[in-house]
């Protein structure tokens, strides 16, 4: 995953959206059955998506965004948007105020 603060390269962007053969709410679905994950209800509130492209592969990528239990921690669950299986997943822990 790209530094937040780095601008994004072309190469990353997502050119045909017909490539995308899973969408959002399926892949919500996915998600929630590979781990417990939860809507955000103050910052980031409910489930956020991301969409880019995993440049080794060049195949579209769907990031679902949610949080743990104690909505400390977010989760990513990257999809490969053609096949609908995961590609990597990991928790970052947020910025306190």
């Amino acid at each position: 995953m790209p530094n937040e603060m780095d601008a994004m390269p072309n190469s990353q962007f997502i050119s045909k959206v017909e490539d995308f053969k899973y969408d959002t709410p399926e892949l919500l679905k996915k998600a929630q059955k590979i781990t417990k994950i939860y809507p955000g209800d103050t910052f980031a509130k409910g489930y956020n998506f991301g969409f880019t492209k995993q440049l080794q592969k060049n195949v579209p990528i769907v990031m679902v965004i949610g949080w743990d239990h104690t909505k400390e921690n977010m989760i990513y669950l990257m999809f490969n948007a053609v096949t609908g299986e995961l590609e990597d997943d990991f928790e970052r822990e947020q910025y306190k105020n």
